[in-house]
C-alpha cells in the first residue's frame, strides 16, 4: 500500500509474508536489517510462557527459527519485550537476555540468561512492576527502564548491564526521574513551587546514547513525547497536546500555598 503523508512525503506500507502455521505476536527490525518475530503455532498457542523466535528478510524469505522454549514470566514483570542489541548478537527481553551464536541472523545456538534487577527495587512492596518498559543503549551496556510503583506512580532508572558467569547484573543504578513534583521555596517559607517533571515511559536511547526519548511531560500536563538529556538537566518537549487539565499548567516561577 502506498500513501502520501503531507508532512513526511511518500510512505510505502507492506506486509511481511509468513508461513501458514505462524501466528504472529510481535515483530521488530534487528540492526542488520532482518526482521525478528515472536510467534505461536497451534501446538503451543495455549502455553502462555512458550515462545518461538525467528528471523527473516522483510520480503518473507530466509525464515529461520532461532529459539523455541519456555521463557518464565516473573511476578512483577510486564511480559516480554524484544529489544535487539546493536552488536546483533543479543536480544533484551525484560528479565532475560537472549544470547545468539554466532549472531542473531545466523543463530545456531541460543542461550537464555536471566537479569538481576536491584533487589531493593524489585522486592519493595511498593513496586508493582519492577519494569514496564525497557531499552538498551547503542553501547550495548547501558540499560534504562520504567518501573511502576504504588507511591509515586512511575520511576525511571538507568544502569550498566554486566555479564556474570550465569546471569546479567545491573550495576551503577541511578534514578533519573522526578520523585517529588514540588519543592519548598528556600527563600519564602510556607511556599512551594513545581519542579520540572523528568521520567515517564522510556522509548529509546537517542543522540548516540546521550539522551532518552520517553512519554512524559515537562510540567503538569497531559503526557507528551519528550527527550531527556543524560549529560545535563535539559528537557526537550517534542509534542504538545492540549488537554482537559490545560488550566493547571503554570509557569515554573509561579508559587503556591502549601
Amino acid at each position: 500500500m502506498k500513501k502520501t503523508i503531507e508532512s513526511i512525503g511518500r510512505v510505502d506500507v507492506s506486509s511481511v509474508p509468513l508461513p501458514n502455521d505462524v501466528k504472529l505476536q510481535s515483530g521488530t527490525y534487528t540492526y542488520s536489517g532482518k526482521v525478528l518475530i515472536s510467534y505461536k503455532t497451534e501446538n503451543d498457542i495455549l502455553s502462555a510462557d512458550f515462545y518461538n523466535l525467528a528471523v527473516l528478510n522483510d520480503d518473507g524469505t530466509d525464515f529461520q527459527v532461532i529459539f523455541s522454549g519456555v521463557i518464565p514470566t516473573k511476578e512483577k514483570a510486564n511480559g516480554i519485550r524484544y529489544m535487539p542489541f546493536q552488536d546483533n548478537k543479543r536480544v533484551l527481553l525484560g528479565d532475560y537476555v537472549l544470547e545468539c551464536t554466532p549472531n542473531i541472523d545466523t543463530c545456531t545456538s541460543a542461550e537464555l540468561v536471566s537479569i538481576e534487577y536491584p533487589s531493593i527495587l524489585e522486592e519493595d512492596a511498593r513496586t508493582t512492576h519492577h519494569w514496564s518498559e525497557i531499552i538498551i543503549a547503542p553501547d550495548n551496556k547501558h540499560m534504562s527502564w520504567t518501573m511502576l510503583r504504588s507511591d509515586i506512580g512511575a520511576a525511571v532508572a538507568i544502569g550498566i548491564l554486566e555479564r556474570k558467569s550465569d546471569s546479567y547484573v545491573i550495576e551503577n543504578v541511578q534514578l533519573i526521574s522526578t520523585i517529588q513534583n514540588f519543592e519548598h521555596d528556600p527563600n519564602n517559607p510556607g511556599f512551594i513551587f513545581p519542579r520540572a517533571i523528568r521520567g515517564g515511559e522510556v522509548k529509546q536511547f537517542v543522540r548516540g546514547g546521550n539522551a532518552i526519548s520517553a512519554v512524559g511531560g515537562k510540567r503538569s500536563s497531559t503526557p507528551d513525547s519528550i527527550v531527556q538529556d543524560l549529560t545535563s538537566e535539559d528537557l526537550t518537549q517534542v509534542t504538545y497536546t492540549p488537554g482537559y487539565d490545560e488550566t493547571t499548567i503554570f509557569s515554573p516561577d509561579e508559587r503556591f500555598w502549601e
